[in-house]
């Protein structure tokens, strides 16, 4: 397993390394052969990220809450979150609203708030 960065968990005085997160957290999700790009987003709405992702490019494009970038820990779930969207994507009914689209968010949430939790306790 990679060592995670030293900068991140720490200080929430300085900007989110949204760059170096998504490096480490590809490589630990296992997602090194996705085209990823992550960049701030002042326009999000509703949610701290957003992700769109074209399967069969094995692209995705990741936006997160521009609000984010000094609460390092949100961020990092919220990074997380969107990454595991990806190989449960095939998973998805599509529509959002149901019954299994809510339980695979929900699900997606816990598996990334408790990733993130086992990473920053090990600070």
């Amino acid at each position: 397993m990679p060592k995670p960065p030293k900068a991140c968990p720490g200080s929430a005085t300085k900007v989110f390394p949204l760059q170096r997160r998504l490096r480490y957290w590809q490589k630990i999700l296992r997602l090194k052969d996705w085209t990823i790009t992550v960049e701030w987003s002042p326009s999000l709405v509703e949610d701290e990220g957003q992700n769109e992702i074209v399967e069969e490019n094995r692209e995705s494009t990741i936006y997160l809450d521009s609000a984010l970038k000094k609460s390092h820990r949100r961020a990092d779930v919220a990074l997380v979150h969107e990454l595991l969207h990806i190989p449960f994507e095939f998973a998805r009914d599509g529509d959002g609203v149901s019954v299994t689209d809510v339980l695979l968010e929900q699900g997606i949430q816990q598996v990334a708030l408790g990733m993130v939790e086992i990473e920053w306790r090990t600070k």
